[in-house]
């Protein structure tokens, strides 16, 4: 609510803070508050098809588009670079892809359980966040227009075609 001042008011159980009016009981918080880590991964060679279940496999990027996850977008590690493969989508973390095209940098997608055998290439983040409840709602601020709309303004990069890296963590 404005007042006959023009500065913002809030009603009895609300307060005014640098975001709006929230309740009282609730608190703002940054983006890093939310977080336990965020890892990325590592480039390692693979060959252009799918792992099966018993082989280990590196995430495309595209394993994180249209705001879902999907494992089975990735290659099979080839058997010399595995000990070089090192971060693995867990349950209730997000997957955030920090490089792609302005549309696409900051894709996100919910991971609901553990994927020991797929490990996450060097385009991609690892975001482990304090509570399930924080983290599926995470997810969902991340799927919203505003906030990608944010992201793709934070992107820097050299062409509009290949952002290098997205900074909305700071």
């Amino acid at each position: 609510m404005r007042s006959e001042s023009g500065t913002t008011t809030a009603e009895k159980g609300y307060k005014v803070t640098e975001v709006g009016v929230i309740p009282e009981e609730w608190k703002v918080v940054t983006v890093k508050d939310l977080l336990l880590s965020l890892e990325a991964g590592v480039s390692v060679n693979s060959e252009n098809r799918a792992a099966s279940s018993s082989e280990k496999g590196i995430l495309k990027t595209s394993s994180t588009t249209s705001n879902r996850f999907l494992p089975t977008e990735n290659k099979v590690i080839l058997e010399n670079e595995i000990s070089r493969a090192r971060v693995s989508p867990v349950a209730d973390s997000l997957i955030i892809s920090r490089m792609n095209t302005p549309d696409l940098v900051g894709a996100a997608g919910y991971v609901a359980e553990n994927y020991p055998n797929l490990f996450l290439p060097d385009r991609l983040w690892l975001a482990k966040v304090r509570s399930r409840a924080c983290a599926r709602w995470f997810f969902s601020v991340l799927c919203s227009n505003k906030m990608k709309e944010q992201i793709r303004n934070a992107a820097t990069g050299t062409s509009p075609t290949c952002q290098n890296r997205c900074r909305m963590i700071d």
